[in-house]
């Protein structure tokens, strides 16, 4: 009975966190919920006895009493989509200025602003305020307080303080971007348009400027505005899930939702949580997430390569029968370290099952309620999309395995049928003539085998580097049962490594005897350490906010901002850069983003790594003009296309290098830097290429306007302006600078400046999402009139 208990208790909380219908107390199951889990319960128990049943029921409405008072990540309830857009709001829209603003009338407008918030804002929001204000230094810190109060559900301190940041840095767009966002997402959308229009006449072609002008009218009723620049923006950038999500509600206004659920799709594709999946549910398909393929999900979501390509090297045999002793004893010692490893790892298995087997000793109510406790703990912000990847990965899965079974199945019947048409033999046929037979049979095999399972190995690699990313977020890791999971599939991928080397044809030649029976050393591969619950990061700021699967919400941030009670979180979209003359694009040439919704978060983008679990690196933009006169000259990749790529290309590295795996090591900052290498971009080898220091008094060559510079730390190997990898932190690290021209002087300014970028860390810069209206705490209409 108890062995049936744990798949039980998991499937009950996969099947909470994943409910699209919300109850009108976002901390309460509803009284519907709790019947359709304690329904599933029986069902998953089946075969016990009606004594037995009857215990586990009488334990489980216990455990759903318990689980009615845990805190848990708040979502907002809504039941139609369109009423997420404003009404048509002609007395704000008329009190908008006409006029463009400039730097300073932005910081003037700012300081008004600022004044009347001050004046009428709560007085424990204030406190916050004044708190934050004694600690940040800086204004990166001041912008970094601000978004976290956002998330926070603190609206009148985020405007507060991104009032205070664009005040303390009044030319920094991306600071004037989260303003304008700011006041949108909070109900102020009137206020933000003046702020959105300077910024798009300064970045045209910006899909987050674009995207969210186009927001605040969309909050003022303006939908055919609205629409037309969501349509600018998804040309400029196909890859912000915000965007698909205005889009498909207008599509609702249009009265097409059909169009919606596909853009609601999209948009789940390229980040899963529960607010768009309530969005599709309420346009009438809440299980049209279920279609999504993993090889499409796995593109965008956030993956840590535990195993990497090069965990197992497949050796490649000689076919040909002259070599049957080397390829024979090759495949005896893969044999036998296969076998060591198998061992390993079923020992590593039974530790990790060890307290599982003592709690199952105890008594059932015991044995549940412990396993209950364990798994509540580990519901956190990032429960609800892990438990949406995580039901599409099974889904994949056992697709994949059915396939895998069928395919090698027929790989090995035609194995057989080609041995038995090209090897057979004639009567008296000389030996010479058949070994040539059984090298032209290994030669036109061994590729075929070799490429079937390499393909097969890589889908099963990306597939388990997923699921044991993301395993651990849904509920935790109860008395080592995910991690026992990870050792099953890791057990099956050796496996798929093994078959890659046994199925390998080996003949031995006919004319000359060779016994094979050699084997070859081939050592053990270490086991990753997929026991170490890898962090994911919100970096906001230079000290990022660590997101384990024991975090429930956001509280371990730097200023001490707790979550305001009784308020979600909000749906919006987190870009992260480093250059701070950018606003960063979600999605667009790889850069990494987080998407909040639903009452949790999703990460898409964060991987270093140029491999196969980083495919957004190879997405092309595409240029194509939606209007030439609203998006100029796109067919023509500029320099500020070109700063982005390189900035999103350093986000994803940084965001690696502060993701621990160890288990004994705390993620390390950056604050030393090593040797510059400035480069210039070379268009005939399509890449960048290092430009030599200048003769002394000489301009440099580096005129393209823009190039970037990469850090390398040397301590690993000592040696000064060596480019080589950090032996512990693994840096390398490369940054977009503005350099006309550049002598001496001027790199050693640059290296300077690049290194206080540096040690400031990643910004954030808000794309806004539908849903403010409804869930920003204490707005005050006339707050600013």
């Amino acid at each position: 009975m108890k062995a049936i208990c744990l798949p039980v208790l998991l499937l009950l909380f996969c099947s909470a966190i994943g409910q699209t219908k919300k109850p009108k107390n976002p901390q309460q199951p509803s009284q519907k919920e709790m019947q359709n889990m304690m329904k599933e319960m029986q069902q998953a128990m089946e075969g016990l006895s009606a004594e037995e049943k009857a215990q586990m029921e009488k334990i489980m409405k216990g455990v759903m009493t318990t689980s009615a008072t845990t805190a848990a990540p708040m979502a907002v309830s809504f039941n139609d989509n369109k009423l997420l857009v404003g009404k048509r709001d002609l007395q704000r829209i008329s009190r908008i200025p006409q006029k463009a603003f400039t730097d300073a009338d932005f910081v003037s407008n700012a300081l008004q602003l600022s004044t009347k918030l001050q004046a009428k804002m709560a007085p424990a929001q204030k406190a916050i305020v004044t708190k934050v204000l004694a600690q940040a230094k800086t204004a990166d810190e001041i912008n970094a307080a601000a978004i976290t109060a956002l998330l926070q559900g603190h609206s009148q301190t985020a405007m507060a303080l991104a009032l205070k940041a664009v005040q303390s840095s009044p030319k920094n767009p991306a600071y004037q971007g989260n303003l304008a966002a700011t006041l949108s997402q909070s109900g102020y959308p009137d206020k933000a348009i003046p702020y959105l229009k300077k910024l798009a006449a300064e970045f045209p072609n910006n899909s987050t400027v674009l995207h969210n002008l186009g927001f605040a009218w969309l909050q003022l009723g303006e939908t055919d505005t609205a629409q037309r620049l969501f349509g600018a923006a998804a040309i400029r950038n196909p890859n912000n899930p915000e965007t698909k999500i205005c889009q498909g509600v207008i599509h609702e206004l249009q009265g097409d939702p059909q169009k919606a659920l596909e853009a609601y799709k999209e948009a789940f594709e390229l980040s899963p949580n529960g607010f768009t999946t309530d969005l599709m549910k309420n346009a009438g398909d809440e299980n049209k997430w279920q279609t999504v393929d993993f090889e499409k999900l796995k593109s965008n979501i956030t993956i840590h390569e535990y195993f990497s390509r090069k965990w197992i090297a497949v050796p490649k045999l000689a076919d040909n029968v002259s070599s049957f002793n080397n390829d024979a004893a090759i495949q005896r010692g893969y044999e036998e370290m296969f076998e060591k490893l198998t061992a390993t790892l079923d020992s590593l298995n039974e530790g990790s099952i060890q307290d599982f087997t003592q709690l199952a000793d105890q008594d059932l109510k015991t044995f549940v309620g412990t396993m209950m406790a364990e798994t509540q703990k580990g519901i956190n912000v990032m429960s609800k999309a892990a438990a949406y990847i995580d039901m599409i990965m099974q889904i994949y899965i056992a697709d994949w395995h059915s396939r895998f079974m069928q395919e090698h199945l027929e790989l090995k019947m035609k194995i057989e049928e080609d041995r038995k048409q090209m090897t057979a033999s004639k009567p008296g046929e000389r030996c010479e003539a058949m070994d040539r037979k059984a090298n032209a049979f290994m030669e036109h095999i061994n590729p075929i085998i070799r490429k079937f399972h390499a393909e097969k190995i890589e889908e099963l690699r990306v597939w388990l580097n997923a699921y044991c990313t993301w395993a651990p977020y849904v509920v935790g890791n109860p008395k080592n049962m995910v991690l026992n999971r990870c050792l099953n599939w890791t057990a099956m991928l050796a496996r798929m490594y093994a078959n890659a080397v046994a199925d390998q044809v080996t003949i031995a030649p006919v004319c000359k005897y060779q016994a094979g029976d050699g084997s070859t050393f081939v050592p053990v591969p270490e086991i990753p350490s997929i026991h170490c619950k890898t962090p994911v990061k919100m970096p906001l700021g230079m000290k990022d906010i660590q997101l384990t699967a024991e975090t429930i919400n956001l509280n371990a941030n730097q200023w001490g901002i707790a979550k305001a009670s009784n308020t979600p979180m909000p749906n919006l979209t987190l870009s992260f850069g480093l250059n701070r003359g950018l606003i960063g694009e979600p999605g667009k040439f790889g850069r990494p983003f987080a998407k909040a919704g639903g009452g949790g978060l999703s990460f898409s983008g964060h991987n270093a790594s140029d491999d196969e679990l980083t495919p957004l690196t190879k997405i092309q933009d595409q240029l194509t003009p939606l209007d030439p006169m609203l998006l100029p000259e796109q067919k023509r990749e500029r320099v500020q296309d070109m700063q982005a790529k390189k900035d999103a290309e350093l986000s994803k590295k940084l965001l690696e290098q502060f993701t621990s795996k160890d288990c004994n090591t705390k993620p390390t900052y950056i604050t030393k830097i090593g040797p510059v290498a400035f480069v210039e971009w070379d268009a005939k080898k399509g890449e960048w290429v290092e430009v030599p220091e200048p003769v002394s008094g000489e301009n440099d060559p580096y005129i393209l306007g823009v190039g970037f510079v990469e850090f390398v730390d040397n301590r690993s190997t000592g040696k000064q302006g060596e480019k080589t990898f950090d032996a512990v932190t693994g840096v390398s690290l490369i940054e977009i600078v503005d350099a006309p021209s550049a002598n001496t002087s001027s790199r050693q300014m640059i290296q300077q400046q690049i290194s206080n970028t540096l040690k400031s860390g990643l910004q954030a810069v808000i794309s806004n999402g539908l849903g403010a209206a409804s869930s920003v705490a204490n707005t005050i209409r006339n707050l600013f009139d």
